[in-house]
């Protein structure tokens, strides 16, 4: 990327769960002291593949680069010309599209069409106007809960379109899964810089705290909040067995950051981390760490997926030292970032 020129990049989504994270990171990098040149920085991560290397790659790139911020109020992202207005506004030189209708298990499984209809309009219009503007690197957000529900695990990146995702949110996955091909066949046909990251169950500061659609991270917190406010037992639905990975939302940005000022391209790569926990095991954690000791799982309420193990291969072939915030601390942080918002 150039380091002098001003550059501007365009965040979809700016004011959800991952673009405030980072709004976050890119504000404390460029407030604090840059010491290494990005040539530099660039060759220390090649070679160290740690997170302070990457700290300092990011540090040295993000100098004078203006991130701009959208939210639904900025844009209506399911109106072509609407879209196509906003980038003749800003002009990006670079576009992260964090934008999406996204829920929980049970708000996919009650609005299969909305998820569909609204993701699959979202990200044509996007991609669309990355091309017509000449944008030179595209990062869309994909998600494991897109692959295939009958596969061997781990998942790898390619094994995307193996078999049908699972029925409960066969909606969002396939118009998630038709973005990852309209980028890579833009990327055929035009040479466009179209890439596709695919992270999983992320949480973190700003989510949003609904025990009817949000994810588990957040829907569990908020329930363990309430049940401790009432003194009352920690109701968890579903039986607590199904595996999941998490990411605390921080360690994606950086992770974004990277793929974005990375000179190499990526066209589908999982930033996920190795590690996966029982949703018992998830529970457990937030009622230990919000003092409440009668956890009670509804066995009659549905499980979703059993396991969707995503590999994190390519990502340790490229990072190969580079550690996810462990679960607990990272939950201990949302959790009392959860209590000072008072979100109850």
């Amino acid at each position: 990327m150039e380091e002098q020129q001003k550059i501007k990049i365009l965040v979809t989504g700016g004011t959800g769960l991952v673009g405030s994270n980072l709004r976050e990171l890119v504000e404390y990098y460029q407030s604090s002291q840059v010491d290494i040149a990005v040539e530099d920085a660039t060759n220390k991560l090649e070679q160290e593949q740690d997170n302070q290397s990457l700290d300092n790659f990011i540090r040295a790139n993000v100098q004078n680069h203006e991130f701009i911020y959208l939210s639904s109020k900025d844009c209506n992202l399911l109106d072509g010309e609407h879209v196509k207005e906003l980038f003749r506004k800003h002009r990006p030189t670079y576009v992260i599209n964090l934008a999406a209708r996204v829920g929980g298990l049970f708000a996919n499984m009650n609005n299969k069409v909305q998820f569909y209809e609204e993701n699959i309009q979202m990200q044509m219009n996007i991609i669309k106007a990355c091309h017509e503007f000449g944008i030179k690197r595209l990062i869309c957000t994909l998600s494991t809960c897109i692959y295939p529900d009958k596969i061997e695990y781990p998942i790898a990146e390619e094994d995307l379109h193996k078999g049908p995702p699972h029925p409960s949110n066969e909606g969002y996955a396939y118009a998630k899964r038709q973005c990852q091909i309209q980028c890579q066949i833009y990327n055929e046909q035009f040479g466009t810089d179209f890439l596709c990251v695919v992270p999983t169950n992320i949480y973190g500061k700003y989510d949003q705290y609904n025990e009817s659609s949000s994810h588990v991270v957040p829907a569990l917190i908020r329930k363990a909040a309430k049940a401790k406010e009432a003194n009352s037992e920690f109701l968890v639905l579903g039986s607590g067995s199904p595996l999941r990975q998490f990411c605390y939302a921080p360690d994606l940005g950086k992770l974004l950051l990277w793929v974005l000022y990375r000179k190499e391209s990526l066209p589908l790569i999982s930033l996920v981390p190795e590690e996966e926990y029982t949703i018992k095991e998830l529970a457990e954690n937030i009622a230990q760490i919000s003092g409440i000791e009668n956890i009670v799982f509804d066995t009659t309420k549905a499980d979703g997926q059993y396991k969707k193990t995503m590999s994190n291969k390519l990502l340790q072939s490229k990072l190969k030292y580079f550690k996810f915030t462990d679960l607990k601390e990272g939950l201990k942080m949302t959790i009392e970032n959860f209590k000072n918002e008072t979100r109850l």
